[in-house]
């Protein structure tokens, strides 16, 4: 359940990430729609809401809250890291962790 947490986050937070013109172009090399950018930021909430609940849920609310803060900033690092340094992999990483959340939740 934690490390579904962690690509949860993950997950969400390059959902948010393309959100925002420059990430979107140079990781689908073409211009969003607003429909689009809509969608990726309900999309990244929900999958930041749903780590959030799955790790207040094993931890209680305190330890739970600030284990997300904690691993949402080591993950932003992480994303950070990747758009600056091997960009084209981003969304077949992205494919693997969604897969690899899907059968951790499924187990």
């Amino acid at each position: 359940m934690i490390l579904s947490s962690i690509c949860l986050i993950y997950l969400g937070l390059i959902s948010l990430s393309l959100v925002l013109k420059k990430h979107y172009k140079e990781i689908i090399k073409k211009d969003s729609d607003t429909w689009i950018r809509v969608l990726l930021s309900i999309v990244g909430v929900a999958l930041l809401a749903t780590a959030q609940v799955f790790l207040i849920k094993i931890f209680g609310v305190s330890l739970g809250l600030t284990y997300a803060v904690g691993l949402i900033g080591i993950i932003i690092v992480f994303i950070a890291m990747l758009y600056t340094y091997i960009p084209k992999i981003i969304i077949s990483f992205s494919i693997y962790v969604l897969l690899m959340t899907l059968i951790l939740t499924l187990v």
